[in-house]
């Protein structure tokens, strides 16, 4: 007799959102939440402004990182 299994996520696949708030890109990335919206304030920074919602740009935030790698906030 064969017995069929379910999978389950342990984890959120976070990567297949485009964007995501400033709170979750503190929690994903282990930054505070002062130190998030100083950096998400930035000019270079990638994110959008929907209304009153600042999104940030998922595919872009490593590279951001990457670039900025040296500089302090």
């Amino acid at each position: 007799m064969e017995q069929e299994c379910k999978v389950i996520p342990l984890f959120k696949d976070h990567k297949k959102k485009m964007f995501m708030t400033p709170k979750e890109f503190s929690e994903e990335y282990q930054i505070g939440i002062n130190k998030t919206y100083e950096l998400v304030h930035r000019e270079n920074f990638p994110k959008i402004k929907n209304g009153n919602r600042l999104l940030i740009i998922r595919s872009q935030v490593d590279q951001w990182i990457i670039n900025n790698i040296g500089l302090e906030f």
